[in-house]
């Protein structure tokens, strides 16, 4: 998996080099090859969350999804960042961590997202040379919705005691499939 990750990686830091001309036409090939590696980074950093609750939950069970949440997603999507030198977060107006707040500008992105339902496509930003890419999360399985589901349909009520243990404040339930849980915001610095 590591060769699969530095070659991609490679590929995403060589192409992101190209394409640095002045012109109309190869500043929009680069933000499409902006917005082609970010959809990919999103894709391979959601694919490698979902891997390892998938096998936290089989060692541990559903209670040991909020412990790997809690202990472990945040370190995965900082080394994915090392790795593919942008940062990465997963954003939420409903959010379990704290840290995964809204800032600036991106409660207005969420919205839109929101008011755009299953049609939202994704939002490239470019401020000064900073590029960030906007991509919505949506409650795509019954697996989410063991944590992020309504309590006592969804969620257990054993599953939603542990969430409030773990997280006191937390936001992040009565979700239905399809309904949008957050966004992924990929910054290019």
């Amino acid at each position: 998996m590591f060769t699969l990750v530095f070659a991609f990686a490679s590929s995403c830091q060589n192409s992101s080099s190209r394409g640095s001309s002045k012109n109309d036409k190869s500043s929009e090939a680069s933000e499409k090859e902006i917005r082609s590696q970010a959809q990919l980074i999103v894709q391979f950093s959601a694919q490698t969350l979902l891997e390892k609750l998938k096998s936290s939950i089989a060692q541990k069970g559903l209670l040991g999804a909020v412990d790997f949440c809690k202990l472990e997603a945040a370190g995965i999507s900082d080394s994915l960042s090392l790795v593919f030198g942008v940062d990465i977060k997963r954003v939420s107006e409903k959010n379990r961590n704290p840290s995964n707040a809204p800032e600036g500008d991106e409660l207005e992105y969420l919205h839109q997202f929101e008011e755009q339902g299953e049609e939202a496509e994704s939002i490239l930003i470019k401020k000064g040379a900073r590029y960030t890419y906007f991509a919505p999360i949506r409650i795509a399985g019954g697996l989410c919705l063991n944590c992020h589901g309504i309590v006592g349909e969804t969620m257990s009520v054993e599953q939603s005691e542990h969430i409030n243990e773990e997280y006191p404040n937390d936001k992040a339930i009565g979700y239905s499939l399809g309904d949008l849980r957050g966004m992924w915001r990929i910054t290019y610095n």
